[in-house]
């Protein structure tokens, strides 16, 4: 009998072995997991970011194109009021 215990206690302690390493193995993959999913993240709020500044970048470009448009059309509006009186004061006198 006490053979028998032998061999069911060293049963046991390969299980608990084997038991112990599935942990490891399982722990190291959550571990890895969540590397993963960090480095993922900052990947993406980067590309984000990027994508942003980029976009803000031609948003203000667009902005300054639209002010000197603005800007032209206000000088030409100005001409062509100038030369508008100029051309009444000719016709009334």
């Amino acid at each position: 009998m006490g053979r028998e215990y032998r061999e069911k206690l060293e049963i046991l302690k390969f299980e608990r072995e084997r038991i112990a390493l599935k942990e490891e193995q399982f722990l190291s993959q959550i571990h890895k997991i969540e590397t993963e999913s960090k480095q993922e993240v900052k990947r993406a709020q980067t590309r984000f970011e990027s994508q942003l500044l980029t976009r803000t970048r031609d948003m203000e470009r667009r902005i300054e194109d639209v002010e000197d448009k603005l800007n032209h059309s206000q000088d030409e509006g100005e001409e062509i009021r100038s030369t508008n009186e100029r051309l009444q004061r000719i016709v009334n006198d």
